[in-house]
């Protein structure tokens, strides 16, 4: 299974570096596209042929770069500050439109299906806070979510229905990257894979679980089973230097999402531990930070590379000050 994996992530570095390389030898100068350069802090990557690249292609190469010092920003549930001034309720497809505006890097977001099968975009188990309509997800077709329109977060009711997966794909390829926490069926997870795989964003979405050896032996058998894969289709949230160390050896991941707080947002020894192994097994970690710029530039110094957060406008201003972001 590890030679496996470890055969697939060095397949997909050499395709990222075939696809870069092919676009620094087509670009044309700044003159003949009218394009403008792009001024990129000190301590980020920057490449020749970037700019003929997707913006979406310049952050895996940035997340694929161990030297790279640059920093995701990962909007909560896109980012839902602003809605109602933004026009952009929170999991609307106008939301990732409005995320990328605003250089957030990651949209997070959750997935659930329907009564019928299909994979929609929703946070709660019920339709009752983001829609006009009431009663649970999987208990409506996707006809009848399709009727719904989702709601601010002050209430009002907004034009937007609520997107599917396929579609909140299709709106983000090439521009952002999606983390999702996967909430549907387990035996579902093979499908949600191949839809991504569908639309050539195998890389481009990473699925959250938690870590337990019950998830990870069904996920092997996915794996082994011919579901497609990528180093950074899973990303396992971690607690403990066991389990870092578990879904490293087993799994090979780009990227792994170490849980650093008890439920009073204290940071536990643990989490600082497991912290710690992560950074020496050469994995780009993501971790949630709840807190504000000292905490933000302590995590940084640790060595995290993905923030988690629900504040992504103020932190990604605080991240290009930082000069560690775009």
């Amino acid at each position: 299974m590890r030679n496996f994996i470890v055969g697939v992530r060095i397949l997909a570095c050499a395709a990222t570096f075939l696809a870069v390389f092919s676009a620094g030898c087509r670009d044309k100068s700044p003159e003949e596209s009218g394009r403008v350069l792009l001024t990129v802090p000190i301590g980020v990557t920057q490449l020749e042929g970037q700019t003929s690249q997707s913006h979406a292609e310049r952050l895996l190469q940035e997340l694929n770069d161990n030297n790279s010092s640059y920093v995701f920003v990962a909007a909560h549930r896109g980012g839902w500050e602003r809605d109602w001034e933004n026009r952009a309720p929170e999991n609307s497809l106008v939301n990732i439109d409005k995320a990328v505006r605003m250089s957030f890097d990651v949209y997070e977001t959750d997935l659930i299906q329907s009564k019928d099968g299909h994979f929609v975009i929703f946070h709660d188990g019920t339709i009752d806070r983001t829609t006009n309509g009431t009663g649970r997800v999987m208990d409506l077709s996707l006809s009848q979510l399709k009727e719904l329109n989702l709601k601010y977060t002050n209430g009002k009711i907004s034009g937007e229905s609520v997107p599917t997966f396929e579609e909140f794909l299709i709106r983000g390829k090439g521009r952002i990257l999606f983390k999702i926490d996967y909430n549907a069926p387990l035996q579902s997870f093979p499908d949600a894979v191949r839809l991504v795989k569908k639309h050539g964003m195998l890389g481009h979405v990473f699925f959250r679980f938690w870590w337990s050896n019950e998830i990870a032996e069904d996920l092997t058998r996915f794996i082994e089973s011919g579901m497609p894969f990528h180093p950074s289709l899973i990303m396992f949230r971690t607690r403990t230097p066991e389990e870092v160390r578990a879904a490293v050896s087993q799994f090979s991941p780009n990227i792994i999402e170490v849980f650093l707080y008890t439920v009073d947002q204290e940071i536990t020894p643990n989490g600082l531990e497991a912290l710690s192994m992560a950074r020496e097994a050469g994995v780009l970690i993501e971790t949630h930070s709840w807190g504000g710029k000292k905490e933000w530039s302590e995590l940084i110094k640790a060595g995290v590379r993905m923030l988690h957060t629900q504040e992504p406008e103020a932190m990604t201003e605080f991240l290009k000050n930082y000069g560690v972001h775009w």
